[in-house]
């Protein structure tokens, strides 16, 4: 995979971020820099704290301790509405969507009421769009989330589990998508379980456990990480 030469400013920084829930620490001093063009994916085993992590990105929680900054600013503490006024955008590990709306509603929503070029068409569900969206496919349903989600014309794209479920057809599909909304400019972050899609697709990976994150690297130093490796397959293996 052709790598992209960071910027010398990150999009989305995190700097020492800690989120706290009474005695439990769910995110642990925890820092990222995800550059510009990037594809980034953020992995580790469940329960490691990666759902918290884009939480406090996306403002559903202001972190205990540190900092997220967007395009250089400090948005800990922003409301979630604020921050996708910002351009950052996100789906959900449970697809959230108006399941009594057609397709079309759904993203005319989010603001992408458009005679052309529309997201319902570049997600591939042109012939879908008057359909009600419970009655879509598991993966077509997760292709609308990530519609409406562009339809906020976002700098950055918050991807949670978006393979989960998904057939190996459906990944690939998926995979082409990530990657058309890349080239348009539009920087992706994502959680995924499955490897195989993440070391694909990735141009920069970071892996958490406990909360704290272990590892941060290509996904060659990733796949040779001996840190990661324990994480996931365990002490001994």
């Amino acid at each position: 995979m052709e790598q992209r030469v960071p910027q010398a400013s990150p999009l989305l920084k995190l700097d020492r971020v800690t989120m706290r829930f009474g005695g439990l620490t769910a995110v642990n001093t925890l820092e990222l820099a995800v550059f510009p063009g990037q594809i980034f994916s953020l992995i580790g085993p469940n329960g490691a704290g990666k759902t918290t992590a884009f939480n406090v990105m996306t403002g559903v929680y202001t972190p205990t301790e540190g900092v997220v900054a967007f395009k250089g600013k400090p948005i800990s503490g922003h409301k979630p509405w604020e921050i996708a006024k910002l351009g950052m955008a996100r789906t959900f590990q449970n697809i959230r969507l108006f399941g009594g709306a057609s397709v079309w509603e759904n993203v005319a929503i989010a603001g992408a009421l458009r005679t052309h070029a529309s997201y319902v068409d570049f997600v591939g569900l042109a012939d879908r769009r008057n359909d009600l969206a419970r009655n879509l496919p598991y993966g077509q349903q997760r292709r609308l989330e990530i519609a409406r989600a562009l339809a906020t014309k976002p700098d950055l794209l918050l991807l949670d589990e978006p393979a989960a479920g998904m057939n190996p057809q459906e990944t690939e599909d998926l995979m082409a998508l990530i990657h058309r909304i890349r080239d348009r400019g539009v920087t992706v972050v994502l959680i995924e379980h499955d490897m195989g899609l993440v070391m694909r697709i990735s141009d920069r990976i970071a892996c958490m456990n406990f909360g704290s994150k272990i590892a941060d690297g290509t996904p060659a130093e990733i796949q040779a990480n001996a840190a990661v490796v324990q994480a996931y397959l365990g002490e001994g293996d």
